[in-house]
């Protein structure tokens, strides 16, 4: 069988520093849609905005990835979550491609997908389930995610020593 060969090693190391470049601009934090619209732009692979889920179905958090021409989804942002991935690239027939929910109407009208948020149900169970269980409950080891977290502190406090405090 004849498999599309997925991004080079190349095109995962630009996509890490494009990533890097805007967590550092920006203070931390997450930064999926404006890495997946970064990666949309140069490398023309659309973007998804939807929910992260466990593998029972549990909504983690939004987010945004990208889809690359032959349905593999590409998750620029994948370390955010602490489960091991930097930059994560799933065939569309594996299992773990169920975590990455599309709204209803993202699957009915593809176009829109980059422009249609995850429902509004999903979005407030996932701040219920990190209220209710802290930061990280879907996990059975959080150090990854600590470190992800320690890192995006970093990027905040020199954005702040900047004197960018606007963009916190």
């Amino acid at each position: 069988m004849i498999r599309y060969p997925g991004p080079t090693q190349a095109a995962l190391q630009r996509i890490a520093d494009i990533r890097e470049m805007l967590r550092a601009e920006t203070g931390g934090g997450p930064c999926s849609a404006a890495v997946a619209g970064a990666v949309e732009r140069y490398f023309g692979w659309q973007r998804r905005r939807g929910v992260y889920l466990t593998m029972d179905g549990e909504p983690i958090a939004t987010h945004v990835w990208n889809v690359l021409p032959m349905g593999e989804i590409l998750d620029a942002t994948a370390d955010r979550f602490g489960e091991g991935h930097d930059i994560r690239v799933l065939l569309p027939h594996e299992a773990e491609t169920v975590r990455y929910c599309l709204p209803p109407l993202a699957i009915l009208l593809p176009d829109l997908a980059s422009e249609v948020g995850p429902p509004e149900a999903l979005i407030l169970r996932a701040a219920e389930l990190t209220s209710l269980r802290g930061p990280g409950w879907w996990l059975a080891d959080t150090s990854l995610l600590c470190a992800f977290l320690t890192r995006q502190e970093r990027y905040r406090q020199a954005v702040a020593s900047r004197g960018d405090s606007a963009l916190l």
